[in-house]
């Protein structure tokens, strides 16, 4: 059962992150600004003050991952333990121990999370709350707008981009990733090994990604990634496949058309030939003005922050009507 038992107040007074994503830039000015409450590292000394802390733990998963939750909760011991899994499409079991190390869990993705509930984690019993999807996560608010404002002026190529980690269970995106490598070679869509990406400095992945007009985002098993949001902050025109879940709770299909995104209708060359057509005429018909647009919309929309501030409302909302799942 969970560690936390309701009482007293169901206002959030402070929040305590900490993260394992790699190039992931915990914005703690942008998560106070947009929550109203005061962030810290969960690694700082607990404030001898009263009040409610939110201990959220965002967490990419490791074998570990449940102990390290469960010392943090030492740490604060008047806390409320969040996890949020950013990985809980795979490494099933992973995940389930560090939900359930946690007061409450949120997935990322709303896929493939019945295994909770057949371990006897669920809704109804108020540990595991609504999926909260992805956002952008690896440039603080400042560095964004900093980045792309030093990026004016600068060329982008033309030429479909997509790195995509390889992954054992992605058959699907690994075959088309290789297959569109093979038969597009002017283009920049491969699968990678390794964690090469994550060994570079923040504004040098920014400037990756500003290179491009668009790219190709492939899910590992149907998930929205964060990379949609990465290009999206870069000024992209992303092409995602139809079948990515999440993609219409986050970004609704009115806003996709808006920006645009281009969905790949099927797993085929043919396709992704098709839809980087229409994506670079898409680009090329609002320019710069549009990927300003679509930068914007990022951040003032899916930033980690925006994210943060849900799962608050999450928590408090638990915390006033009780464990049901109409506290959701």
């Amino acid at each position: 059962p969970p560690r936390f038992r309701r009482g007293g107040s169901p206002r959030v007074d402070r929040i305590a992150v900490q993260s394992t994503l790699p190039t992931r830039t915990l914005d703690f000015e942008s998560i106070a600004t947009l929550t109203g409450l005061p962030a810290v590292s969960a690694e700082s000394t607990p404030p001898a003050s009263e009040g409610r802390t939110l201990l959220l733990f965002v967490s990419a998963i490791e074998v570990d991952h449940a102990d390290r939750i469960r010392a943090l909760a030492r740490r604060w011991p008047d806390a409320i333990s969040v996890a949020w899994l950013f990985d809980n499409h795979h490494r099933f079991l992973w995940n389930y121990e560090t939900a359930a190390a946690a007061d409450i869990a949120f997935p990322l993705h709303s896929a493939d999370i019945d295994y909770f509930s057949i371990a006897g984690l669920d809704v109804a019993g108020g540990h595991l709350g609504p999926h909260v999807p992805s956002c952008l996560a690896q440039w603080t608010e400042r560095q964004l707008r900093r980045y792309y404002a030093d990026a004016q002026g600068a060329p982008r190529s033309h030429r479909l981009h997509g790195h995509m980690a390889f992954y054992p269970v992605a058959t699907r995106r690994n075959r088309l990733a290789h297959e569109v490598a093979q038969a597009m070679p002017d283009c920049d869509v491969r699968l990678t090994f390794g964690r090469a990406y994550h060994e570079l400095g923040a504004r040098e992945r920014f400037e990756r990604w500003r290179a491009f007009k668009t790219s190709l985002h492939l899910p590992v098993l149907g998930d929205l990634s964060m990379r949609v949001f990465d290009a999206l902050a870069a000024g992209h025109v992303p092409i995602v496949p139809a079948d990515t879940r999440d993609l219409d709770k986050a970004i609704p299909p009115a806003e996709q058309r808006r920006l645009p995104i281009v969905r790949l209708s099927e797993y085929t060359v043919a396709a992704v030939r098709a839809a980087h057509a229409e994506a670079l005429a898409a680009f090329d018909a609002g320019g710069e003005a549009q990927a300003a647009l679509r930068h914007r919309y990022v951040l003032e929309n899916h930033m980690l922050g925006h994210r943060v501030r849900d799962i608050v409302r999450h928590v408090e909302a638990w915390m006033t009507q009780g464990a049901s799942a109409r506290a959701w």
